[in-house]
């Protein structure tokens, strides 16, 4: 019991730890060095130019360009068709995701691989995001905003958020079989394993 109650002392306090260096780092670093050499614009340009090159190759023109008031603008056919602004770029929703990895207890080689294909896994899953609501946009643009504001979303947030649970369930000591594991999770089981963690 004592070992437990020592154990979550612990991932709360590394959790904070985290949560202040993400708050320092991003408002100091990232979201205010707009500029050309900061990872945040190089992040958004790149996400741009690699929906571009998407397109480019399925039979659109598309270019990655810059106006007076956002620098990272993508158009299809001299359309255009979205604009990747800092909260688009997925910087937050990847660092929160390796975060909640770090601070879990388990081996740091496992930890190390999962926060390394997670984050090449959900900076695809956000290309893919950025892709489908250039296609809405240029398509189908009265369906843009419900989509951009609401369904892809959930459909990113819920799969980082099976990407933890995954962790959870396969990961522990205990070493449960796929199987039980997927029997538990639409039992509903997981979420008491969950509270009992926290």
């Amino acid at each position: 019991m004592k070992n437990q109650f020592k154990e979550k002392i612990r991932v709360l306090a590394g959790a904070l730890i985290l949560f202040a260096v993400w708050q320092f780092g991003y408002k100091n670093y990232l979201y205010e060095n707009q500029s050309e050499s900061g990872l945040d614009w190089k992040l958004n340009r790149s996400l741009g130019e690699q929906a571009a090159l998407w397109f480019n190759m399925t039979g659109l023109e598309a270019r990655v360009y810059a106006n007076s008031t956002a620098p990272h603008i993508v158009s299809l056919n001299h359309i255009r068709v979205i604009s990747i602004d800092t909260p688009c770029n997925g910087i937050p929703m990847m660092f929160l995701y390796a975060a909640f990895i770090l601070v879990y207890p388990g081996s740091w080689r496992r930890k190390i691989w999962f926060v390394l294909g997670g984050l090449v896994f959900l900076h695809i899953l956000n290309l893919s995001r950025i892709i489908g609501l250039s296609y809405l946009s240029y398509y189908a643009p009265g369906l843009f905003e419900f989509n951009h504001k609401f369904l892809f979303q959930i459909v990113v947030y819920s799969v980082t958020i099976s990407i933890w649970l995954f962790y959870i369930l396969y990961g522990s000591d205990e070493k449960i079989r796929i199987r039980e594991g997927i029997r538990e999770f639409f039992s509903f089981k997981v979420f008491n394993r969950i509270t009992q963690i926290i």
